[in-house]
Order: structure tokens, then C-alpha cells, then sequence
């Protein structure tokens, strides 16, 4: 009875995604929020210490050396590559 009852339940992975780099560590968490985006929570790789939590209205697809960046490809566009800055003041205490 018990097996029955556990199997019925669904259950979901904390984080959805991590993506990290010498700098920053990016846990997307399932927590998304229509008009904001998914809440992503923001560590310091070298101090080991957390930064902050903040919303996205995308997912990274990759961290370099303190950018982020956003692949968009498809068959009928050419591919583009987006560049954003992870800047420390924004995601510093």
C-alpha cells in the first residue's frame, strides 16, 4: 500500500540547472514567475559564499569569465550569440 501511495507522488529535482565559472555559481531553481523570470540563486566561486537570489527571464546557457552568455540558434536563423556582463556590484551584498 505504501509503494502505491510513494510511486503516485511526484517529486522534483531543488535545482533545475548549474552553471558555474571561476567567478560565479548560477543555481536555477524551478521557481519561475511570469513577469520576472526563474529565481536564480548567485554564489561567489573563490569565498564560497552566497551572493544573492534574482530573477531571469532567460537561463544562461554557459558562464565564462564573468559573461554570460545566451545561444540562439535554429533552422531558419542565422545563429547569434548574446553577451551579458555578470557585474559583482549587481549580485554583491
Amino acid at each position: 500500500m505504501r509503494r502505491r501511495k510513494i510511486e503516485g507522488f511526484k517529486i522534483y529535482a531543488p535545482l533545475q540547472r548549474i552553471i558555474t565559472d571561476n567567478y560565479f555559481i548560477f543555481a536555477v531553481t524551478y521557481e519561475y514567475n511570469e513577469g520576472k523570470g526563474y529565481l536564480v540563486d548567485i554564489f561567489n566561486s573563490s569565498s564560497r559564499e552566497y551572493l544573492r537570489s534574482a530573477y531571469f527571464p532567460f537561463i544562461p546557457d554557459f558562464l565564462k569569465n564573468g559573461y554570460a552568455y545566451r545561444l540562439k540558434t535554429g533552422s531558419d536563423i542565422f545563429p547569434e550569440v548574446e553577451k551579458y556582463k555578470v557585474n559583482p556590484a549587481v549580485y554583491g551584498k
